[in-house]
Order: C-alpha cells, then structure tokens, then sequence
C-alpha cells in the first residue's frame, strides 16, 4: 500500500524551512511528529507524536551548542536516596516491625539530612531551569533581542507550559483530543515561527507567501 503524502499547512511549512535554516536534524524531529500525529490508523498517534515534539523542544540546546545541565537528574537523585533508605531501615535501631520508635539514632539521622538535602536542590533546580529556558529563547531569537524581564518570564512560563503538555501526553497521563493536541502544536508552532524569523519587512513577506500558498492549497 502507497504511503499517504503528509500535507502541511502554511504555518507548518513555515517552521519547517526555518528549522532546515537552524538545523536540519531538528527539522527532522518536527517532521517525523507531524508524520506520526497524521496516521489515523494509529491508535497511539497521539501520544507518539508528543514524545516527537517534546524531544525537539528538550534537544534544542545541543543543536544551538547552547551548554547542557550536567546536574544530576531528578530520576537518579530519587535512586540513590532511595538507596540511602533502604539502608537506613534495615540499620537503624529506632525502626522495628515496620514503625518508628525512640530516640533518633545516628543511621536515622544521617537520612533526615539527606532528605533535607534533597528538598534543598529541588527547590533550587526551579529557578535554574527557568534560567536554562530563558537562554534557550534568547539563542533561538533570530535579532538577539532583550526582553524586559517580566515579559521574558511569561514567554518561559508560556514555554513550560506547552512543554509539560507534550511530557503528559507522551507519557500517557493525560488523555486529550485530536481538537486539544492541534491547538496545543499550533501554539509551539507559532512560539518557534516567532522566535526563529527574523523581525523584517522582507523576511515576513517571504513567510507571509509561503503561510497564505499553503493556506490556499488547503482550502482547494
């Protein structure tokens, strides 16, 4: 059976030059999830193409050599603290037959620091990753530009927003539509459009014709 031919709209035709522009592997990765999102046999399409879309917003930085977290990750602190828990129950004097009781011994105490500490960098990790957000839409803006603050923090927040969606979808804890999903791309469709065109008269004519040829062809 012959493949179906995946139509884009003028919007997406748009993105998808200027992402060959920044990177092709990145136009790549949008291009496979649009591909994915329009198989109507699939009945996992959904999810999968939000996996898709999730990972070209999180591969972002290493296509726009933009430095990477070198953090420990959320998963792999839980791992060892978890670790660190395991030990604690089996060691520590003041737990027996699955309760607590006493005075806090050393072992038990030595975990209460770790969990403070754990709380500790999570609580901090927010504002570095809003940070680490923000100077990705700084690289990816065409001219360079400075927001004043307040305006950049709503375009992060705006970020993270269609950013977790995509994470929930893909991750299949969130059930949506084919209505819901649509508008949810558009929005990251249009985030990129604005932050990768440059803002002149000559570059929005060529990305004015290129939306309107192929909003023409999809109403004929």
């Amino acid at each position: 059976m012959a493949s179906e031919v995946l139509m884009l709209s003028g919007q997406q035709q748009a993105l998808y030059a200027a992402l060959v522009e920044k990177e092709r592997r990145l136009a790549s990765m949008y291009h496979g999830a649009l591909a994915v999102f329009g198989q109507r046999d699939n009945p996992d399409r959904l999810a999968l193409a939000a996996h898709g879309l999730r990972e070209l917003m999180e591969k972002l930085p290493r296509y726009l050599n933009l430095p990477t977290d070198t953090q420990p990750k959320l998963a792999e602190k839980l791992r060892t603290l978890n670790q660190s828990w395991d030990r604690t129950v089996g060691k520590s004097k003041c737990h027996e037959d699955g309760k607590w009781n006493g005075e806090i011994d050393g072992t038990l105490g030595d975990i209460l620091l770790e969990i403070a500490a754990f709380f500790a960098w999570v609580n901090e990790q927010v504002p570095k990753r809003k940070e680490s957000t923000a100077r990705i839409l700084r690289t990816l803006d065409a001219l360079g530009r400075a927001l004043p603050a307040p305006i950049e923090a709503l375009r992060t927040e705006q970020w993270d927003l269609i950013h977790r969606f995509f994470i929930s979808v893909g991750h299949h804890q969130r059930s949506t539509s084919d209505e819901e999903f649509t508008t949810w791309l558009s929005a990251l469709e249009r985030f990129l459009l604005d932050q990768l065109t440059p803002q002149t008269f000559e570059d929005h004519a060529k990305i004015d014709a290129i939306i309107n040829e192929g909003e023409g062809n999809d109403r004929s």
